[in-house]
C-alpha cells in the first residue's frame, strides 16, 4: 500500500495557459479532486466559481480521460505537492473545506486581466495551508502558464 499524497496537475485550456486541479491520491491508489471552474461556457458571461470537492477524477470535468485515450498524471505535469511531515489526509481535509467555502461564496469567475478564476482557486486552497503556489508548481511550467495564479481569493466573514 502507497501512503496517500497529494498532487497538483495542469492541463492546456487555451494557447499557452494551463488549468489547475489538485488530486489526493489514498493508500489503494483512488483519486479524488479538488478544482474550480466557470458555471458557465459563454466567455461574455462566465458566471460565477464553481468548485469540485473531493469528486472521483473519472467523475471530474478534469478527468484524465480524452477521447479514446486515458493520460497519465505525468501526461497532466502531476507533481506531489511537499507538505512536510504533516498527514496528507488532514492537510486535504482542510483543504476541502476552504474549497467548499470559496464555492459557497458566489464568486464572480473572470478570466480577464484581473482573472478570478480557477487557478486563483487552486492558489487559494494551496494558501489555506500554509503552502506556496510557487513552490508547488506542476512539473516542466512555470507560474506565467496560470492565469490568476497572483490573485488568491478572499472570503467574507461574519
Amino acid at each position: 500500500m502507497n501512503t496517500p499524497a497529494i498532487f497538483i496537475e495542469s492541463r492546456p485550456v487555451i494557447f499557452d495557459k494551463e488549468h489547475l486541479y489538485l488530486v489526493f491520491r489514498d493508500s489503494d491508489g483512488s483519486e479524488t479532486v479538488i478544482r474550480g471552474g466557470p458555471s458557465n461556457d459563454n466567455p461574455l458571461a462566465f458566471g460565477n466559481i464553481v468548485v469540485e470537492v473531493d469528486i472521483p477524477i473519472n467523475q471530474s470535468e478534469d478527468t484524465r480521460q480524452e477521447d479514446e485515450k486515458t493520460l497519465t498524471p505525468a501526461d497532466r505535469n502531476s507533481r506531489q505537492i511537499d507538505i512536510g511531515d504533516r498527514d496528507a489526509r488532514a492537510v486535504w481535509d482542510i483543504m476541502k473545506q476552504h474549497a467548499t467555502n470559496i464555492g459557497n461564496a458566489n464568486l464572480d469567475y473572470n478570466a480577464g486581466a484581473l482573472a478570478q478564476n480557477s487557478n486563483s482557486t487552486i492558489v487559494s486552497v494551496l494558501n489555506s495551508v500554509g503552502l506556496d503556489f510557487n513552490d508547488n508548481l506542476p512539473i516542466n511550467k512555470n507560474s506565467n502558464d496560470f492565469p490568476g495564479a497572483n490573485n488568491l481569493l478572499f472570503l467574507a466573514t461574519n
